[in-house]
């Protein structure tokens, strides 16, 4: 194993011919969590409208807008966004909208649901801001004196890089009786090790004496690595981030962790995938400064003899964010369940 602005008229009426287009094209309702594949991410739907409710909570940030067709009738659209921390960093704020304003909004259109709904893609402000879901683009490249600090996946968050899992029949069988309502996050229930170490999200990582902590954004998850040799208990609890050990290889942190708690799609190519982790996970985690030491390089090994009939790596890379801050993230139980859009 190698663990290395303003619209005149004329445009109105396009936009208008677009939202009712959209609004005849939408599909039966089906039960969908809404990460980007219960989206149209090929199609892009303009439209004007007035916000009538913006919620800005997580796990994601929602707006409510009321869209009027050629007759005058006002149709509700949801429009889904990021989490704050996301939208933070792309130049959002809890003020950015209010009821009232009249925007102009581009999204990917819901591919089934019983309801206007879409992906947030940009809005422009009556003074011509444009303001995107995720554009905060990477940070300054800096560099780190050791593998300790602020981290952000972000910006290789589409180049993570994965060798297929092989399912068992266990792992079939739950694949295929997957369905949105077992998605952990809509019960406020954080993603466990790899998942939580290639989403979009800052990262911290602060080395103690005996232990290290790593830290990161997404649901505010701690976990501690302990370093004073120890090994891991024997019958001990399962818990969601399990329990790690930790030591170093010159100037690379090696992460042992096992003890995981049951969850329905830890092990999965994607949120969506279904493949769930159970008890006998098994990961092997190295983080490495990159020769310029502006980049943590993060190599994950998996092994779970219930689900996977083999094991597989996960590679993905942070970027080192000094000038970054992390953000708490409150999940709003409210909020999480509208992943289950029924």
């Amino acid at each position: 194993m190698n663990i290395d602005g303003g619209i005149n008229e004329c445009q109105m009426g396009v936009l208008r011919g677009l939202v009712t287009a959209a609004i005849l094209l939408v599909a039966p309702p089906v039960l969908g969590h809404h990460s980007p594949v219960a989206f149209d991410l090929a199609s892009t739907v303009t439209l004007q409208g007035t916000v009538s409710r913006f919620d800005w909570r997580n796990p994601h940030v929602y707006v409510y807008v009321d869209v009027s067709d050629d007759s005058g009738e006002a149709t509700e659209w949801l429009i889904e966004a990021d989490s704050t921390p996301l939208m933070s960093r792309s130049g959002w704020t809890s003020l950015t909208l209010t009821p009232g304003d009249i925007v102009s909004f581009q999204l990917n259109p819901a591919k089934v649901s019983q309801k206007n709904h879409g992906l947030l893609v940009s809005v422009t402000l009556a003074d011509d801001t444009t303001l995107g879901r995720r554009s905060g683009g990477p940070p300054p490249k800096a560099t780190a004196e050791n593998i300790s600090g602020i981290w952000d996946a972000q910006g290789n968050f589409r180049k993570m890089t994965r060798s297929p899992g092989v399912a068992t029949e266990a792992g079939t069988i739950a694949r295929a009786e997957y369905t949105s309502a077992d998605y952990p996050p809509a019960a406020c229930v954080p993603f466990a090790t790899p998942h939580i170490s290639f989403i979009p999200y800052l990262s911290e990582i602060e080395i103690l004496e005996d232990r290290i902590l790593i830290k990161n954004e997404f649901y505010s998850v701690d976990r501690i690595i302990y370093m004073d040799g120890r090994d891991h208990p024997l019958n001990a609890a399962h818990t969601n981030q399990g329990h790690s050990i930790g030591h170093w290889e010159a100037d690379a942190l090696i992460v042992d962790t096992t003890l995981f708690a049951d969850h329905r799609t830890a092990n999965g190519v994607g949120e969506d995938d279904g493949l769930p982790s159970g008890a006998q996970k098994h990961t092997i985690e190295r983080f490495e400064l990159s020769d310029d030491r502006s980049q943590l390089n993060v190599e994950i090994f998996v092994e779970d003899p219930q689900f996977l009939a083999e094991p597989f790596t996960v590679n993905t890379i942070w970027d080192y964010s000094p000038d970054r801050a992390m953000e708490r993230f409150d999940c709003d139980p409210e909020n999480a369940r509208l992943y289950e859009f029924q």
